[in-house]
Parts: C-alpha cells; sequence; structure tokens
C-alpha cells in the first residue's frame, strides 16, 4: 500500500521547480519599471524566502498520493 503523505515544498525544490518556467512571458517588472529577464527572476529566486516561493507559486506542499500542490 502507497502511504499518503503531504510533503513540504524546500527552497530547493522551489528553485528546481522554476527552471521549468520562462519567467519573461510573464513581462514581470522590477520596482523601477524595468522588464525582467528570465534569468533575473530565476536569479532573484536564490535569495527569496519560502514565504515569498509560496506567494509566487501558490502552494507550499505536495500530495505524494495525487500528485496535488496544495497551500497549508
Amino acid at each position: 500500500m502507497i502511504e499518503n503523505k503531504i510533503i513540504k515544498y524546500t527552497k530547493k525544490d522551489f528553485l528546481d521547480y522554476a527552471e521549468a518556467f520562462d519567467y519573461e512571458l510573464d513581462e514581470v517588472k522590477d520596482k523601477n519599471g524595468k522588464v525582467l529577464t528570465d534569468d533575473d527572476i530565476k536569479k532573484q529566486m536564490e535569495s527569496w524566502s519560502l514565504k515569498e516561493f509560496h506567494d509566487w507559486f501558490g502552494f507550499s506542499h505536495k500530495n505524494s498520493w495525487t500528485g496535488d500542490e496544495i497551500r497549508k
């Protein structure tokens, strides 16, 4: 039987997850209104707290049974 576990994402998990996306498509801007490149955004992410990742992605945990990403 497979056990249903809720797994909390780590900062490394979020950084690895972020690599799958191209953030230039979102036209994210810095505080001065400059559009950031994908590399700029990913470099900034390296200094983010877990809460900042939770807010950005909208989840903090993964259900190991269903694969659903959830916020706790």
